[in-house]
């Protein structure tokens, strides 16, 4: 069984996070594509944090209902974060994998202009979803919503070529089963 993390544990790994998350807001040139992370402006890294501190729903969350006086844990936080950063990893690493890429472009040069910057690999900082993707993939099993969502994320784009076509249909087979097993739970 994986160790618990501390809660400071998590805000190191938090931190680290947001500072990859900010990397990538503030530098990615296509600000007004669909790849942007679209950060609010109000929405800094000061105020991302106080609100993992703090325990609740990120401000720019605030005129939501479904937020208004909930608590969230560190964990939350954390999730919501790597899936954030998840979605500006997927586009490097298709960019590599792209065997069509004419050249150098912002999502090809990552690894390098991050490491240039920060002197960090991005992929330690960031984590690497085809790793567990991979594993996930090994295994034959979903087994949280998280794996689900990762593998969900490269199964619904259609232009993918991070996974060949016989890795694509496990992916979907298992993400059914997972989805069968949830529902079995729920009716339970």
């Amino acid at each position: 069984m994986a160790k618990r993390r501390t809660r400071a544990e998590m805000r190191e790994e938090f931190l680290k996070l947001l500072d990859v998350f900010d990397y990538l807001d503030l530098n990615n040139p296509e600000e007004d594509s669909e790849v942007a992370t679209h950060q609010p402006k109000e929405m800094t890294k000061e105020s991302i944090l106080a609100d993992f501190d703090a325990q609740r729903p990120w401000s720019h969350f605030g005129d939501m209902p479904e937020f208004r006086g909930s608590k969230w844990s560190a964990s939350m936080h954390l999730q919501g974060l790597q899936d954030a950063v998840n979605d500006s990893i997927y586009f490097v690493l298709e960019a590599i994998a792209d065997e069509d890429n004419t050249g150098p472009t912002y999502w090809t040069t990552l690894p390098e202009t991050y490491a240039a910057a920060t002197g960090r690999d991005l992929f330690a900082d960031a984590g690497n979803p085809m790793g567990r993707i991979k594993s996930i993939l090994k295994r034959g099993s979903v087994r949280t919503e998280e794996e689900w969502r990762l593998l969900n994320e490269i199964v619904c784009n259609l232009d993918s070529c991070i996974l060949t076509q016989p890795q694509v249909r496990k992916a979907e087979q298992l993400m059914s089963e997972y989805e069968l097993k949830v529902q079995a739970e729920f009716k339970k």
